[in-house]
């Protein structure tokens, strides 16, 4: 049997889920918001991808759960030049913020 490491994260609510920007979200567990908002910007989502709700401390609290390491290649940070730097960090910064923004 193999271990599957994986990470559980909390999943507040969006910025932009205040009346003045987006609303309220369509989705009751934040958890979930977060986890349709990775499915929406990645070609495949992993199969250990969900959330769920857990209490802590007599307090409900959202989370979404993912493997923690995927196998998957990443950019090879130490090789980039500065140009190539500073938009590798606008791209996922970018893309980390509209996981988060999906109503």
């Amino acid at each position: 049997m193999r271990t599957i490491p994986c990470s559980c994260s909390s999943s507040r609510r969006s910025g932009l889920s205040s009346p003045l920007h987006a609303g309220r979200s369509v989705f009751r567990n934040e958890g979930r918001r977060v986890v349709e908002g990775q499915r929406l910007l990645q070609a495949t989502s992993g199969i250990f991808l969900g959330w769920t709700r857990v209490n802590v401390r007599g307090e409900s609290v959202d989370l979404h759960v993912r493997q923690l390491w995927d196998w998957k290649v990443s950019a090879d940070i130490e090789e980039m030049s500065a140009s190539m730097m500073h938009a590798y960090g606008r791209a996922c910064g970018w893309t980390l913020a509209g996981t988060r923004a999906v109503r």
